[in-house]
C-alpha cells in the first residue's frame, strides 16, 4: 500500500436478531438490505474503492454465512489486500479490532451508508487525515439520498 493511501475498515457486523428492516428485505444482517438494487454494504465497498487516495484494508463483519449470500463481496475477499474480521459484541470493540494492525491516517465508517459516494469520501479524508483529532462525523443531508436513489449513479 503506498504511503499516501488512507486505509479503510467498514463495519459490517450485525445485531444479535434480525431487525424489523432486515426481516422485510429478508436478509440476515442490515448491510445486506438491498438499497436500489444492491446490498448497502456494496454501495459502501463501491464508494470506498472508487475514492482516489482511499484503499479498503478491513471488512469487519457480517458473520460468513450472511456474507457469502453476496457474490461480489465474496469476490472482494479474494484480494490479499482486504481481510475479514469476525465482528466484536458492539460497533466500538469491532472498529478497535479493525484497526489494530494498520497504520494512520485510517478511515472507519459503517457498512450500511447507502449513500457513502466516492466524491464524499474524497472530500472527507484528505482535509482530516493530518488533524491531530483522533475522529470526525460525517453526514448526508436527506436532499442527497433522494437524489442519489433517484438516479443510482448520482452522488450524495
Amino acid at each position: 500500500m503506498s504511503e499516501s493511501l488512507v486505509s479503510a475498515v467498514v463495519l459490517a457486523g450485525q445485531r444479535a436478531r434480525t431487525t424489523p428492516l432486515g426481516e422485510a428485505a429478508g436478509v440476515a444482517a442490515d448491510v445486506l438490505v438491498p438499497v436500489a438494487g444492491r446490498a448497502s454494504l456494496e454501495w459502501v465497498v463501491a464508494a470506498l474503492d472508487q475514492a482516489q487516495g482511499v484503499q479498503l484494508r478491513v471488512l469487519v463483519g457480517p458473520n460468513r454465512s450472511a456474507l457469502n449470500t453476496v457474490p461480489a463481496l465474496v469476490d472482494l475477499l479474494q484480494s490479499p489486500d482486504v481481510s475479514w474480521l469476525e465482528p466484536e459484541g458492539d460497533p466500538a470493540s469491532s472498529a478497535i479490532s479493525g484497526v489494530r494492525n494498520l497504520a494512520p491516517p485510517v478511515l472507519v465508517t459503517a457498512g450500511d451508508h447507502a449513500l457513502l459516494s466516492a466524491a464524499v469520501v474524497e472530500r472527507f479524508a484528505p482535509k482530516h487525515v493530518t488533524w491531530a483529532q483522533t475522529s470526525w462525523l460525517g453526514w448526508c443531508p436527506t436532499s442527497g439520498f433522494a437524489r442519489r436513489f433517484q438516479k443510482a449513479d448520482a452522488p450524495c
